[in-house]
């Protein structure tokens, strides 16, 4: 029987950030500002809307939220400015702590200032005391940064930690507020759906795995995989509470490695080898993005579907694939009209096509393999997602150049 064992080629969809149309003279009149992630402005803007927040500020110092958005004005302009120094920022978190001390709004923009500077133990003491003043109502990008704290601080993987019970009112305001759109949800849980039951999934970011935790902690739904955030296997909290829910042991430091002159790439890639080996469970990431994984790594990853799985010896993942898409996955909703208007997420309408990068490699090995009615099938159902996004048409010509490459490819070459 003829195997085909290969990794395909990725292709990051890249989702446009919001820019929304302002209503009022943002040149005059102060605006709240939102998460550089969900609308973005250039750096004229920001230092505009800087100087209008500070004078809101010195007109009434007690006012929590103009001092909150005098700080993400700063914050988000010396980001982008790329030439951070955290001066700008540490001051206006000393006016802050002169003007508002002892309260939410101080302690979270002291949070964010201080990891900043990588002051991560006295940003801590600040993310707590934030935490324990937390009020009924925060925004969206604030939801992010403490679930984000409580995640690589282990609580995700300790249900009978003290904070666990905030943790998880946290990601029900995360749930409802609505940050993420009902078609991310539906992804993810494609994603789930495809791999063995208690497998791992290392995600590349916090951001990238706040829709699987919500999956599994608001909506209880694939409770049994273990999610883990690579960036946050640096630190020493997070590893800890990993290995103990995983009942495996500490693994080297990254600095016993430094010390031995070899490379933190290696090191990430034997820890991750280590855990999916030591645990005993399928490790599995994800396909459109691979930059934060070791090269020594991704030899050994092979296409499933919408994700990629380890193994270090090859394997038939076309037949695993098929099965995978045929039995698994809840296609119906890309072919139905949203029940719930995603307006407030354009960010992500380019996602579906995903599905797209990941799957029309299939086509040809189903004729290959006499399947024709599947073939007509899968390339239908693709041919109808490019349709229905609603992206460039650059983009939209480059998926139906992925698609046409896999559909009219010669059997004889497969």
């Amino acid at each position: 029987m003829k195997k085909k064992f290969f990794i395909i080629a990725l292709v990051f969809v890249v989702f446009g950030l919001r820019i929304n149309a302002q209503t009022v003279d943002t040149t005059t009149t102060p605006v709240e500002i939102q998460s550089i992630t969900m609308e973005k402005h250039p750096l004229d803007w920001y230092e505009q809307q800087s100087h209008l927040w500070e004078k809101c500020v010195l007109e009434n110092p007690q006012n929590e939220y103009a001092w909150h958005n005098y700080f993400k004005s700063v914050f988000y302009n010396e980001l982008q400015a790329d030439t951070v120094t955290s001066v700008a920022i540490a001051e206006v978190c000393r006016k802050m702590g002169e003007a508002i001390p002892n309260t939410y709004r101080y302690y979270y923009c002291m949070y964010r200032n201080l990891c900043l500077n990588h002051q991560l133990d006295s940003a801590d003491i600040f993310a707590q005391k934030a935490l324990e003043a937390l009020p009924d109502s925060i925004q969206g990008d604030e939801i992010n940064t403490l679930i984000a704290f409580l995640w690589y601080k282990g609580v995700n993987e300790d249900p009978d930690s003290k904070q666990y019970e905030c943790f998880l009112k946290l990601l029900q305001k995360q749930y409802e507020a609505p940050l993420y759109p009902e078609k991310l949800f539906r992804y993810m849980y494609n994603q789930f759906q495809g791999m063995e039951d208690n497998g791992i999934y290392f995600f590349s970011s916090d951001n990238a795995g706040f829709p699987a935790i919500i999956l599994q902690n608001v909506l209880n739904v694939h409770k049994d995989k273990q999610v883990v955030c690579v960036p946050f296997l640096y630190l020493e909290s997070y590893c800890d509470a990993l290995f103990k829910r995983l009942g495996i042991k500490p693994f080297k430091s990254a600095d016993d490695y430094l010390s031995m002159n070899l490379s933190l790439e290696l090191w990430m890639s034997d820890l991750i080898q280590y855990i999916i080996r030591e645990s005993g469970r399928p490790g599995y990431f994800c396909g459109v993005e691979m930059y934060y994984l070791p090269d020594t790594l991704t030899h050994f990853l092979y296409n499933e579907g919408l994700l990629l799985r380890y193994s270090p010896k090859p394997y038939d993942n076309i037949a695993s694939t098929k099965k995978i898409v045929e039995t698994k996955y809840h296609l119906e909703y890309l072919n139905e009209p949203e029940f719930t208007p995603s307006n407030k997420h354009p960010e992500y309408e380019g996602m579906q096509l995903n599905y797209v990068m990941m799957l029309s490699h299939l086509i040809p090995f189903y004729r290959a393999d006499g399947e024709k009615e599947k073939a007509l099938w899968l390339q239908q159902l693709l041919t109808d997602v490019i349709n229905n996004t609603q992206v460039n048409e650059n983009f939209k010509r480059h998926c139906f150049q992925i698609l046409d490459e896999n559909t009219n490819l010669d059997e004889n070459t497969k």
